[in-house]
């Protein structure tokens, strides 16, 4: 086995996404919307990353507001607004 010293470097690294100083996305939040998209909810995506439903809310809430999104809610379901602005409720 190589002595530590000469074991080659490694370089990494961890990228996200921010919008005045907020979190947009990050590795963990592309895993949740992937969750949710797979499972079709927010609740059973995390129950799948073992994550408080709040925490997962949370975490949406905050992407929304870094992109500067509007959404509407209707009970338990989101829906989305258009990518054009003059389309969303204000």
């Amino acid at each position: 086995m190589p002595e530590p010293h000469e074991r080659p470097w490694r370089i990494r690294s961890k990228v996200w996404l921010e919008r005045d100083q907020q979190v947009l996305l990050s590795d963990f939040r592309a895993t949740l919307l992937e969750r949710i998209d797979a499972l079709g909810s927010v609740s059973a995506a995390a129950q799948d990353l073992d994550l408080p439903n709040r925490t997962a809310w949370k975490k949406l809430q905050e992407m929304e507001a870094a992109a500067g999104l509007v959404t509407e809610r209707f009970a338990d379901e989101r829906h989305f607004p258009s990518s054009d602005p003059s389309e969303n409720p204000v």
